[in-house]
Parts: C-alpha cells; sequence; structure tokens
C-alpha cells in the first residue's frame, strides 16, 4: 500500500502489458454505506469514485482540446468492469518520497546553493501550473506534497546539472479539482449533478463538514457568487498555497518535526470555534509570517502580509460582498467576475515571486 486516504487506499500496480514500464498505481475506493436507513432516508450521495471518474472525462477533454499546450497534470485512467477502481500515474512517486531520497539528502547537506534553485524550481513549477489552470477556468484545490509527483531518469545524477531539464514535476489528485463557470462556457460543455464537489481539500478556516448543501450547490454554479462558502473556497484556494510555499523553501522538501505545512490543529481548532469573533490571522503564529515574508521580494512584502490569513471577523466573511486583501478586493456582486479573475491571477502571480538573494538559514 502506498498511501491511504480518506477515501480509499492507493496501491502500486505492474501491469503485464506496460511495454513502457510507466509506474502505475491503482485507487481502491471505500464504499460508501447510508448515513439513514428506512423508507424516508435521503439517496446516498453519488460515490466519491464516480466524481473521480467525471473529472477525468473533463480534464481530459480539455487537454486534448489544447494540445499546443503543456499543463503538467495527469489524468487517471477508467477501467471497464471494475467497481470502485481507478489507475493513476504513480511516476517515481511524490515530493515526499523525493525529498526523502539519499541523492536528495546529499545535496541538501552538502550542495547549499543547488538545493535552494531546486527548492525554487519545483515551487515555481507548481505554482506556474496551477496558474495556468486557472486561466482556464479550472481551481487545483488540494496542494500538499503528497499529491505532486516527480519523475527523473536517474536521481543518483541530479546534482550534476543545474537546469534540472529531467527533472518533471505533476500535480496528482486530480480529485481536487474544481471546475468553474467559465470552464464548461468556453468548452461548450454542460455541468453534471454528479460532481457535487463535497470534499473539495482540507480547509483552512472550515471542512466540508460545515458546508450547507445548498450552499454547496452554489459553489457549483458560479464562484463569485456572494455566499459565504464560495468566499472560504477563494481563501482556501489561496492560502494553501501559504503551506506549499513552507514545504520546499523553508523546509527544503523535508518533513520536520516542526512543519507548518501539517498543522492541522489549527483548522480544526478554529473549526471547532465555529467562526468565533476572533480575527482569523490569529490562528496561526506570527513567526509563520515571518519566515515566509522573508522569501519575498521587499517590494512584494507589504502585499504578501495583507493576503496571509488577513484579519477578518466574522461579519467580514458573513456580510460583506467584498474580500479586502489590502490593494487585493475580490467583489462577490454582479459583474465582477472579470475583475475578480484578473484580481486572483495577480495573487497569484505575486506567490510566484521569490527573492532572489534570499536563501534559508543553516539548519
Amino acid at each position: 500500500m502506498l498511501e491511504k486516504g480518506a477515501f480509499g487506499v492507493i496501491h502500486k500496480w505492474t501491469q503485464v502489458n506496460n511495454s513502457n514500464q510507466e509506474p502505475l498505481a491503482l485507487k481502491l475506493f471505500y464504499e460508501e454505506k447510508p448515513k439513514k436507513k428506512g423508507p424516508d432516508a435521503p439517496p446516498p450521495p453519488p460515490p466519491p469514485v464516480d466524481e473521480e471518474y467525471y473529472i477525468s472525462k473533463l480534464l481530459t477533454h480539455f487537454l486534448k482540446k489544447h494540445p499546443e499546450q503543456t499543463y503538467s497534470i495527469v489524468p487517471n485512467y477508467i477501467p471497464k468492469n471494475c467497481k470502485n477502481v481507478i489507475i493513476l500515474h504513480a511516476k517515481n512517486g511524490d515530493l515526499i518520497d523525493f525529498g526523502e531520497l539519499r541523492s536528495i539528502d546529499d545535496i541538501r547537506r552538502n550542495y547549499k546553493s543547488l538545493m535552494l534553485m531546486m527548492c525554487k524550481y519545483i515551487y515555481t513549477d507548481v505554482i506556474n501550473n496551477i496558474l495556468n489552470l486557472f486561466e482556464n477556468g479550472i481551481f487545483y484545490t488540494d496542494l500538499k506534497a503528497e499529491n505532486i509527483l516527480y519523475s527523473h531518469p536517474n536521481t543518483h545524477d541530479i546534482y550534476k546539472s543545474e537546469s534540472f531539464e529531467n527533472l518533471k514535476i505533476y500535480l496528482g489528485d486530480i480529485g481536487g479539482i474544481f471546475f468553474s463557470k467559465q470552464f464548461y462556457e468556453e468548452n461548450e460543455l454542460t455541468s453534471n449533478p454528479v460532481l457535487n464537489n463535497s470534499g473539495l481539500f482540507t480547509y483552512c478556516y472550515r471542512t466540508s463538514d460545515d458546508l450547507e448543501e445548498a450552499e454547496n450547490d452554489k459553489l457549483d454554479k458560479h464562484i463569485y457568487t456572494n455566499t459565504y462558502t464560495n468566499k472560504f473556497f477563494i481563501l482556501n484556494f489561496i492560502h494553501q498555497i501559504f503551506y506549499f510555499r513552507h514545504f520546499c523553501l523553508i523546509d527544503e522538501l523535508k518533513r520536520t518535526e516542526k512543519r507548518f505545512y501539517y498543522d492541522w490543529n489549527a483548522h480544526n481548532n478554529f473549526r471547532r470555534r465555529k467562526l468565533s469573533r476572533r480575527p482569523i490571522k490569529e490562528i496561526f503564529k506570527d513567526e509563520y509570517k515571518e519566515t515566509l515574508k522573508e522569501t519575498f521580494n521587499p517590494e512584494n512584502r507589504a502585499d504578501f502580509e495583507s493576503i496571509y490569513f488577513p484579519r477578518l471577523t466574522w461579519r467580514n466573511i458573513y456580510e460583506s460582498s467584498e474580500l479586502n486583501l489590502g490593494k487585493f478586493k475580490i467583489n462577490f456582486s454582479e459583474d465582477y467576475t472579470e475583475a475578480n479573475k484578473e484580481t486572483i491571477k495577480n495573487i497569484l502571480i505575486l506567490l510566484l515571486n521569490v527573492d532572489e538573494k534570499w536563501s534559508p538559514e543553516p539548519k
């Protein structure tokens, strides 16, 4: 078994007729059990495997329609006559595996400047891919090291090149993809009720359990409708990048005892407080903010602080139609779709920024 998640388990799989020896994996989904029984029980929701089937079909359609562009994201394969199973690309492993390779640890300890270059390369490559997908109406919402895959013909020789042309990075686990209204319109597709996106990713402020069914339905219709669910969605889409930035640049692709990236207690505690009157920003320690701020160019640091878990109150989230993130304003009123897309694009471009003079402190 390679990994165990909320919806199933992933096993390494060797296919007999796989002539190019492409590493593959099988994702086996848990069987959904109805929460209530009896004649008055509501119909069970579509199983997660149906959602991933549909996401994979949409993604494959999109990639075929844009063969001139390269998107480093891998769709799943849907086997025939199999229940609750999909086939995944495994590549050489995920970024956790990559960071634990002896060859990478050797670079981390003995070739500091090369390690920094590689961490920047991986981080910017991933965020660029997320930005490119966003510009096409696709939100990649489950950004974590376990979901980012890599391939390299020989990692023992990776230190010999500073261009990393043979190191390929891919967005994996497409179950966390959200297709916006823009995507369906531009590709002349209609939304499918199977795709309800009820558990997109680990929310920084709320978990999917807190999203009411009616609100979740509005998330599917139009991402900039004035609902608290949509505001949380946009905030989390932005803030997931902070964890990944910390993992790549500060932790240098390595598990550490004190990991901002895996500090899920902050999420859960905030959820239990049910959006108390305490500002959101106070949940996370300032030391994380100060450490990450140093990775930006000096002229971008104030803008970073304005979007880093901003000081938003209950009223800001539930009653205001605007998310005020410093100079970045995201308006959930009518006729602001294009302006909001441009604002979020500019935020992603900001998060791409890494100060050329910055280097991590000696460990």
